[in-house]
């Protein structure tokens, strides 16, 4: 299905985030990507409480405009997502397995740097990890109450949070830009915007009867 690959797409676009634990940040994460092989960007709202996560999509690919959510716990095999489709309102049941990051290359080196930035209220550290073919500047910073280990299994298999794992890092990467190692063109970037604590309804995970399952 189209609508899958999309996703896959994007949540591999959010290797910045990293078991199952439950978190101790309440609010909403706002975070932008885009990937220019695919030619797409997005914006995600990702809601959080405690192991739920609710990620609204709003993403634009080759001029086609399109917006889901996806529903599920830390816990979750699967997760629950939701699009409308020339007005029938259809939810699926997808495998987490089938959303879930690329592995990172095997052989790939990282260095912290002295650089800082402030991002979205935070004052972060600049990383640069090299692997074969390509480049990643990651500036993360420490944010209260939210963790690498937080995060659901499938956001951190791979990519930048399996480098942070791998060292022992606890920050948070809050901007990613990787780079053709050989041409130096941004070939995805993935930026938060914010990140508000705040209350999060319980009804924000639940699913209507409006969503017919297919």
């Amino acid at each position: 299905m189209k609508t899958i690959k999309y996703i896959a797409t994007l949540i591999a676009v959010l290797i910045g985030m990293s078991g199952f634990a439950q978190s101790l940040f309440e609010g909403e994460i706002i975070l932008t990507t885009s990937n220019k092989d695919l030619n797409e960007t997005a914006q995600i709202s990702w809601l959080i409480k405690g192991n739920q996560h609710k990620m609204v999509f709003n993403t634009v690919t080759k001029g086609e405009a399109y917006t889901y959510t996806l529903i599920f716990s830390t816990t979750d095999i699967n997760a629950t997502m939701l699009s409308e489709v020339k007005g029938q309102k259809a939810q699926y049941s997808i495998p987490l397995s089938a959303v879930a990051n690329p592995a990172l290359a095997m052989y790939y080196k990282i260095v912290q740097t002295d650089q800082t930035d402030n991002i979205a209220g935070f004052t972060t550290t600049q990383y640069v990890i090299e692997s074969p073919g390509s480049t990643t500047i990651c500036k993360a910073a420490d944010v209260p109450n939210l963790r690498p280990m937080d995060f659901p299994m499938m956001l951190r298999v791979g990519g930048v949070m399996k480098a942070f794992s791998d060292k022992g890092y606890t920050a948070i990467p809050l901007s990613i830009s990787t780079l053709d190692s050989k041409t130096g063109e941004v070939k995805f970037t993935q930026n938060i915007v914010s990140i508000t604590p705040r209350s999060i309804g319980a009804n924000e995970f639940v699913i209507g009867a409006e969503w017919k399952k297919m």
